[in-house]
């Protein structure tokens, strides 16, 4: 059985309240790291070059969909996981940035840029 309506409503304005302090803490740590990343693709982008995306665990998917968006708005990229093996994805990846993500709170590393 559902809990009442103002159970219900409560427990959604607090699911909502924490999206809202995670999104606030997020923007709080915006800093260098995420303007060089900017930087870095804008250039790959200008200079024709592949995005590679990289991650392990959580993060691949954000790494995969990161990647599938670039690919839909007609910018190279591809995911690299870097736990398999590489054979005919080391072949697709000649020129290009490559980002690795990791899962604490720094930004981003700029593994390869070429």
């Amino acid at each position: 059985m559902l809990p009442d309506d103002a159970t219900l409503l409560a427990k959604a304005r607090n699911c909502l309240e924490m999206e809202a302090d995670a999104i606030r803490d997020s923007a709080e740590h915006l800093g260098e790291g995420f303007t060089r990343s900017i930087h870095a693709i804008a250039n790959a982008i200008t200079g024709g070059k592949k995005l590679v995306f990289s991650g392990i665990g959580k993060n691949v998917p954000i790494c995969q969909k990161l990647a599938g968006t670039f690919n839909s708005t007609g910018v190279p990229s591809i995911f690299l996981d870097p736990v398999q093996p590489c054979t005919e994805t080391s072949a697709s990846v000649r020129k290009g940035i490559w980002r690795s993500f990791s899962a604490t709170r720094e930004s981003p590393k700029t593994c390869c840029e070429s």
